[in-house]
């Protein structure tokens, strides 16, 4: 199957193009989310964002399309909140912990819709070939080079790339096994302890809390 047929057909250019757009991938969401890849097609897409079947082929040549155009809106919202989080941050450890934090919530938030991504679009979406050259891991080298002196004897790209495929890995095997401990603060307090040990050579403050169930904020 060509790149093409994965992809988004065009890009919106004006404010009219761009409501329909918004309102056709909103719907592709619920749909999606509720039905699986399976049950979702573009006229129940079409109908369900109060557009033509024509106007949404106009964006989207099909459904594999959509669910292309599914993923970009994620990993702008994910991006973007993660973006946000490390220029605000006031030291190595709050950056991580909200790091990590975001992409917990993000991730069980969109739990049925990553599962699609993995099975239906396994090739990047930003054409991206190599991990350490990836959006977030991007985000973290630059956030860590700032905080350079914080990480004794680390080298800021290769702790970016370590810890975005740590959070990554685990983030991607609990949501199979430990969707539970989503909400609960377990496994962010674990993350964080791990990451924590790597990059400063000490566990995170609030360790106790995270086991009972709660991470210190």
């Amino acid at each position: 199957m060509s790149s093409s047929s994965r992809s988004p057909r065009k890009q919106p250019s004006q404010t009219r193009s761009t409501i329909t757009v918004e309102a056709i991938i909103e719907a592709a969401i619920r749909i999606f989310e509720a039905e699986g890849y399976g049950g979702t097609n573009t006229i129940k897409v079409a109908a369900r964002a109060g557009v033509s079947v024509g106007s949404l082929y106009q964006y989207f040549p099909n459904k594999l399309a959509l669910l292309a155009g599914v993923k970009q809106r994620f990993l702008a919202r994910l991006f973007g909140r993660l973006d946000g989080a490390l220029a605000e941050a006031p030291d190595c450890l709050a950056g991580v912990r909200e790091a990590i934090r975001i992409n917990l919530e993000e991730s069980l938030a969109a739990r049925a819709l990553l599962k699609q991504f993995a099975e239906e679009l396994p090739v990047r979406l930003d054409a991206v070939t190599k991990p350490s050259e990836a959006p977030h891991v991007a985000m973290l080298r630059k956030f860590f080079r700032r905080h350079r002196r914080e990480l004794p004897g680390r080298d800021p790209a290769m702790a970016a790339l370590v810890v975005a495929e740590m959070v990554d890995a685990v983030t991607r095997a609990a949501l199979a096994e430990r969707p539970e401990d989503f909400g609960n603060g377990v496994l962010e307090g674990e993350l964080l302890d791990v990451i924590a040990l790597y990059l400063l050579g000490r566990p995170a403050a609030g360790k106790s809390a995270a086991r009972g169930g709660r991470v210190a904020r």
